[in-house]
């Protein structure tokens, strides 16, 4: 995701660095090299994503999916249940046009109300089997630790 000033200090040259700390109004020194200006740079940049900011300023909060966690996300199993049917009608002989055709009758046809709630329904249920399983590991981690403590 892009950052809100859509700086990346590792892309900037030593000169570019010293003016975006200057435009900023933060101090720096001629003295300090690249690599001390890219840690400054990074420590007074907008890290939050760009989308977020835009969610903020429209006064809502953006909730962000765990990344490489697709069994999280509903929109993961909605367009592969659209990509299995659309696999099913492709040959090398199907035209752009055709494509498009059976992806857009797919949505209209398989993705209806009843079938998104059972899949948020199947995203509850996993995320509720990962929560019960980071709490027997956590204690289990913890009756570990107290066994450590009384050696």
């Amino acid at each position: 995701m892009v950052g809100g000033d859509a700086v990346v200090p590792s892309q900037m040259s030593k000169g570019e660095r010293q003016q975006w700390r200057t435009e900023q109004e933060i101090p720096w020194a001629e003295q300090w090299l690249r690599a001390r200006l890219m840690q400054e740079v990074e420590r007074y940049r907008e890290k939050k994503p760009l989308v977020e900011l835009c969610a903020e300023e429209q006064g809502h909060k953006g909730l962000f999916l765990p990344v490489h966690h697709p069994a999280f996300n509903p929109l993961e199993l909605v367009w592969a249940t659209v990509k299995h049917e659309w696999g099913t009608l492709f040959s090398h002989s199907t035209s752009c046009k055709e494509q498009r055709q059976h992806l857009e009758e797919s949505f209209t046809r398989d993705i209806t109300p009843e079938y998104c709630t059972k899949v948020y329904d199947q995203v509850q249920k996993i995320a509720e089997r990962y929560w019960h399983t980071d709490l027997l590991l956590d204690e289990e981690i913890e009756i570990g630790d107290d066994e450590l403590s009384q050696l």
